[in-house]
């Protein structure tokens, strides 16, 4: 069993039955489903009081809550919001912008599958469904999802070193320390040399104002 989350969303019991039967055979456990498009954004978080289907209750018993989804197999034609609308929205959150979506789809001109892409799907499966193609796409973008995962946490644990490492530096400037006590010694000798160099000018400085004053009186 795969430890990666897939949520299907079909307006159709028996395509999201089929799907479910051949991802579950494949050995991907963790499979929810969504009657249709506003469903799927309530599980992901993105609407927020968005009713979900009785049959959807059952079918997702041990889930609730938003979901931390790895891969969406996205219908093209569903009733209210069809699948390109629903990546659009899924694509504008934040949060949710790695996770790849597979659209599937009766439909194979350029011109639907361009505006699947244009919304934010990154490849589409045909209908009826092939279990070849369907699982060598799911593996493909599973495994992206896994590099973009481990990328994150590299990147994560970079930041967090670095931020460790800056720490000190800052420590040092608030503290007492080695940095502040060689500061005075700094300023002391500045003032000594300072000190020997006004003597300096006013023993020098002492002889022509005498000869001056001299002078005069003279």
């Amino acid at each position: 069993m795969l430890p990666m989350k897939i949520l299907i969303v079909d307006d159709s019991l028996d395509n999201r039955l089929l799907l479910q039967t051949l991802l579950k055979s494949a050995g991907y456990g963790d499979v929810l489903m969504a009657a249709s498009a506003r469903e799927a954004l309530s599980r992901l978080g993105v609407e927020e009081g968005t009713p979900v289907s009785f049959r959807n209750l059952r079918e997702n018993a041990a889930h609730a809550g938003p979901e931390d989804v790895d891969l969406v197999l996205m219908d093209f034609m569903m009733p209210e919001m069809d699948g390109t609308e629903a990546c659009r929205r899924i694509k504008s959150v934040e949060r949710l912008r790695d996770i790849p979506i597979i659209v599937v789809t009766a439909k194979t001109e350029p011109v639907d599958l361009q505006a699947a892409f244009d919304s934010g799907a990154m490849d589409y499966i045909t209908k009826p469904v092939n279990k070849v193609a369907l699982l060598a796409r799911v593996a493909s973008a599973l495994n992206l999802k896994r590099e973009m995962d481990t990328r994150k946490t590299r990147e994560r644990e970079l930041a967090e070193k670095t931020g460790i490492w800056s720490r000190p530096s800052k420590r040092s400037r608030c503290c007492g320390g080695s940095s502040r006590s060689a500061r005075p010694a700094r300023r002391s000798g500045t003032t000594r040399a300072t000190g020997n160099k006004s003597r300096r000018t006013s023993r020098n400085g002492q002889k022509p104002c005498s000869v001056t004053a001299s002078a005069k009186i003279a």
